[in-house]
């Protein structure tokens, strides 16, 4: 059963967001309770009062500039967030300790935290947002982005919800290597970068105002932290929130399919990189200046520059610098360090991703190879207090400590009930069922989050009540991971959250999450989703797994025939059933069109979707496009999980670049993108070990090198199969909608190929070949047949 979601919704701060926009695109013994009714069936409103209303706790002090030396002397800098009484006091009492580490800079954070403090600000932001209604204008996306405000996005992303706070949580957000006010040289996930966070979480665990207990939050890099932290998990780690995480960069935003991610890295770089260079200046006044700051600045001033330099201007794969080198070997230390392995994580997993977020590629991908499972597990025993000692600034022992993970925990295929355990660990794993296990149903539409039963009444909880009992309760039962995925970009996360018929706000929902696994609150979190998302095309949805249950990978074959749907495409072909009966030959040419794109939304994290025109309408595109439609469904048909594009196609070089996207087509002709895929011919080698096959043998989700060791350039004239990856997605076409293909030969400014395979192609045209015996098609995963 899953919580029913109410209309309860907070006021946020619109300059906070502003600046959070930037700053996300550039790219907290606890406090116990009383042993009260259980919250088993706890309504979202009685989360979001929960949150929103009086906490324990009146304010909070920062403590800035904290130091914290890592076993190799490198000194790390962290804001310390605590909570403070009426009187003014800090809080005494030991709780648990939420971990962010972020590499935007603690100060962006506490600017944006002083901007949500502001009573004049706080107002203004409410006379603005009451205004901005932007539904039904030309510019509906620009509300998306604003609209954010009401989803939690700015507590969640960066890592500062004073609520959270106050409910009796210390909150710690620290500058990661080389970034901020933090020494050393930006590693950039790499493994040095990865043994800080697991040492910091030590360090937290062992403070005076700390009981032993310690969880993660932060969006974007912070979550993917969060992710790397879980994979190696040191024992204070209890829980993770990761909101728009990443697990496979390569693939997700650095070249996937081989494309320079050319509009995000740069935003991304330079927000990272100039951050970095801003000194503290309190430390400057105070004459207590860090010299070896400014020392490891001068050494490394732009982090990763010569990456993207190199990868614009090597001609030759025969002669690459080192960056471009390492960029392009799968086992290099940089791929190493951008490639996440979500089945190693042992954590309580709560994950949220949009489906155009810079990171959709990984989003589902991340929640189903975690090896946890989503149904109800035995409860744990509550968190032991740490033994008494000394404070100290994780140094040597503290590595000591960070450097040994956790012992496994016992694994039990039955859970039992919470009362025949003492202590038990995780359930086995249950991974979604293959494709091949999954058979053909009779359709049915998942229940939107507003049809749940009605909850039962609401819990009275006062702040004396929250903090006066002996010890935190134990929960009846534990769900391990949770995912939500909204329709949104990586700017603008929760957007469409906190209103009747949708999830909680992410900031409600990572309370909830950390009061379940942290202080032993039952509130009916373990009983929320597992899966929710919002259905393109549709409302918000919850299924027990992704893809959903039901869903059959079917072939929909290309076809020169006209669909009569478009006159906007360079050419107008069909999709259908079965395989075309007579040959052809389409062209297409690189161009710009693709300028005006929900690409170039997603590839910029959302700020070119102000604009419908583009991100909600492929027509502009569609005019440098090989367009091939459905004829309109009859009825509601869902398309969920990973989608792949076969393509026969022909060069007059020896390299090109395909992009392709899935589209909705709306009975006004209306293009919405879907899902996007993109491929440099030379680099369409598969790791079949990595890829998945549909039970007839057809690739659902190719897996890609992009490495020059699987560099493969065409023959001119030749004809060349390639199959194009396209990220998951959840969507419904609804009747008299029809499926769309769109085939571009470029892709910019989302992404534009490595010089040297640029090069290669010469910008030609390129040729998709119509062939009844080796045809061109989509495999696509639907409840019913097109």
């Amino acid at each position: 059963m899953v919580p029913r979601r109410g209309s309860g919704k907070s006021l946020r701060v619109v300059l906070a967001a502003a600046v959070a926009l930037v700053v996300v695109a550039g790219v907290s013994v606890g406090a116990v309770v009383e042993d009260g009714p259980d919250l088993a069936v706890a309504s979202v409103e009685e989360w979001t009062a929960l949150h929103d209303g009086a906490q324990p706790y009146a304010d909070i002090r920062i403590e800035s500039g904290v130091p914290i030396t890592m076993s190799d002397g490198v000194v790390l800098k962290a804001d310390v967030y605590r909570p403070v009484d009426a009187s003014g006091a800090v809080a005494t009492t030991p709780m648990p300790a939420i971990v962010t580490m972020t590499p935007y800079s603690k100060m962006m954070t506490n600017l944006i935290d002083s901007a949500m403090t502001s009573p004049p600000l706080q107002r203004l932001a409410v006379e603005l947002t009451q205004q901005m209604n932007f539904t039904g204008t030309p510019i509906s996306g620009f509300g998306d982005l604003v609209h954010a405000l009401d989803g939690g996005t700015v507590q969640t992303v960066l890592g500062v919800d004073r609520a959270l706070v106050r409910s009796g949580y210390t909150l710690v957000v620290a500058d990661v290597r080389g970034t901020g006010h933090s020494q050393g040289r930006w590693q950039t996930l790499g493994a040095r970068e990865q043994l800080d966070t697991r040492e910091v979480i030590e360090w937290a665990a062992r403070q005076p105002w700390s009981d032993g207990v310690v969880g993660m939050s932060g969006g974007s890099y912070a979550g993917i932290n969060q992710l790397r932290a879980a994979e190696d998990a040191p024992a204070p780690l209890k829980a993770i929130f990761p909101v728009v995480p990443g697990s496979d960069l390569m693939r997700d935003v650095v070249a996937p399919g081989g494309g320079i991610g050319m509009t995000f890295l740069p935003l991304w770089l330079t927000s990272v990189n100039r951050s970095k260079l801003i000194p503290d200046v309190g430390s400057m006044l105070r004459g207590e200046f860090d010299w070896k700051w400014l020392e490891d600045r001068l050494a490394d001033p732009l982090t990763n520059y010569d990456l993207l330099a190199q990868a614009l201007t090597t001609h030759s794969l025969d002669d690459m610098p080192p960056a471009l080198a390492e960029a392009l070997d799968e086992t290099s230390d940089f791929r190493q360090g951008i490639l996440g392995h979500p089945e190693r994580i042992t954590v309580p997993t709560f994950v949220y991703g949009g489906w155009h977020d810079i990171f959709a590629n990984s989003a589902t991908t991340i929640y189903n190879k975690i090896p946890l499972s989503a149904d109800i597990a035995p409860a744990p025993s509550a968190p032991a207090a740490p033994a008494p000692g000394p404070p100290d600034t994780g140094a040597a022992e503290g590595a000591a400590q960070a450097d040994t993970p956790a012992p496994a925990p016992p694994v039990t295929t039955h859970p039992p009930a919470a009362s025949e355990v003492a202590a038990p660990g995780p359930v086995a794993p249950a991974p979604p069922p293959a494709l091949s296990e999954i058979a053909p149903s009779e359709p049915t539409r998942a229940p939107a989050v507003a049809q749940i039963a009605e909850p039962g009444p609401a819990i009275a909880r006062t702040p004396e009540a929250t903090v006066a009992a002996t010890g935190p309760r134990i929960p009846a039962g534990r769900a391990m991971k949770k995912l939500v995925v909204g329709d949104t970009y990586h700017a603008n996360p929760g957007a469409g959250q906190g209103v009747p018929g949708a999830p909680p706000r992410l900031d409600v929902l990572q309370r909830v999450w950390f009061d379940y696994w942290l202080k032993g609150i039952d509130n009916g979190i373990d009983e929320f989703g597992p899966v929710v998302l919002h259905e393109q095309g549709g409302g918000w949805v919850t299924l027990p797994a992704f893809p959903q249950p039901g869903v059959t990978h079917r072939r929909v074959y290309l076809s020169d025939a006209a669909s009569a749907s478009t006159d906007d495409s360079v050419h107008d072909g069909s999709l259908g059933a079965g395989p075309p009966t007579a040959a052809g030959e389409l062209t297409i040419a690189p161009g710009l069109t693709t300028v005006c794109s929900r690409d170039a939304a997603q590839g910029s994290a959302g700020l070119l979707s102000v604009l419908d025109i583009c991100a909600k309408d492929s027509r502009i595109a569609e005019r440098n496009a090989l367009t091939f439609t459905s004829a309109p469904v009859g009825a509601a048909t869902t398309v969920s999980g990973p989608i792949n594009v076969h393509l026969l196609t022909k060069y007059d070089a020896t390299d090109g670049y395909w992009s392709v996207t899935i589209n909705d087509v709306a009975p006004d002709g209306r293009s919405t993108v879907l899902s996007t895929g993109q491929l440099t011919a030379s680099l369409r080698a598969i790791d079949e070990a990595a890829s998945t096959r549909s039970p007839n043998g057809d690739l659902t989700a190719p897996y890609i090198p992009i490495s020059v060791a699987n560099h493969r350039p065409v023959v001119p004239g030749e004809p060349v199969a390639l199959d194009i990856a396209v990220i998951p997605t959840q969507a419904v076409l609804q009747p008299g909608h029809r499926l769309r293909l769109d085939v571009f030969a470029s892709n910019a400014p989302k992404a534009v190929a490595f010089r040297p395979m640029l090069d290669a192609s010469e910008l030609r045209p390129q040729h998709l070949l119509i062939d009844p015996a080796a045809p061109s098609f989509v495999n696509l995963p639907t409840d019913r047949p097109l």
